[in-house]
């Protein structure tokens, strides 16, 4: 991993959510949301991901 100045990097890791993060993201009645349905359910999820980064401050 790169070294981080101020910050030690504890763990970068694909989030196990994401599938129902997306899921839930879609079904949300927001203009955001609603925009986002076209591109997720033309499989653009397949390219998408959560990353979870965990840093502790030197």
């Amino acid at each position: 991993m790169n070294k981080c100045n101020g910050a030690e990097i504890i763990s970068v890791s694909e989030m196990e959510s994401n599938n129902e993060v997306w899921n839930d993201w879609i079904m949300q009645e927001n203009e955001y949301a609603v925009g986002d349905r076209k591109s997720i359910n033309a499989g653009a999820g397949k390219y998408l991901n959560f990353i979870a980064i965990v840093l502790r401050k030197k």
